[in-house]
């Protein structure tokens, strides 16, 4: 989960994500960002139980897919 975490960092610089909060539990992650048009960006992530890791990303109130997929292929090509 640590290597999807730098990942989602990485590409949230990429894409001009500023972040507004972060936070962490042993159960997952969340950030919570906007990009430069002011809209807000929220990712989680947790593990899946196979050692891996699932995210979820919602973009805008009720949730672009077509932006969200974007922001997921940036994280994946920060992934190891």
């Amino acid at each position: 989960m640590f290597q999807t975490v730098r990942a989602v960092r990485d590409a949230s610089y990429r894409l001009q994500l500023a972040p507004v909060k972060e936070g962490g539990t042993e159960v997952g992650a969340s950030v919570v960002a906007y990009d430069p048009h002011g809209t807000e960006v929220v990712i989680k992530l947790f593990p899946d139980g196979m050692g891996g890791t699932q995210i979820r990303i919602r973009a805008g109130v009720l949730g672009d897919e077509g932006y969200s997929r974007r922001i997921l292929t940036e994280i994946i090509k920060h992934l190891p």
